[in-house]
């Protein structure tokens, strides 16, 4: 799936399940598994250009990718001033 040149570095599969009480008089407390949620599937990939890749596969079959960047200069692209750690410059962004 990583195609030439690449190689799977990780693994991840999200499922996530709602519990629901479904009470009665003989057993008020009874649950029963509510089927509620979304399969996505992800994998992180190395490529040719060293980069990292983040790809999410939705239930679909879409494909998401992301690549990896230095978080301060992904900061300043995104409008934060050029001084401060990577948590304080996207903090600053964050609340505008």
């Amino acid at each position: 799936m990583g195609g030439s040149g690449s190689t799977q570095a990780g693994s991840y599969h999200f499922v996530v399940a709602v519990w629901r009480a479904k009470g009665s008089e003989s057993n008020p407390m009874a649950i029963k598994k509510k089927k509620k949620g979304y399969g996505l599937e992800i994998k992180t990939f190395r490529g040719r250009d060293g980069a990292s890749y983040l790809v999410f596969r939705t239930r679909e079959g879409a494909f998401n990718v992301f690549v990896e960047v230095e978080a301060k200069e992904a900061a300043r692209q995104c409008g934060a001033s050029g001084e401060g750690t990577p948590r304080q410059m996207w903090g600053s962004l964050w609340g505008k």
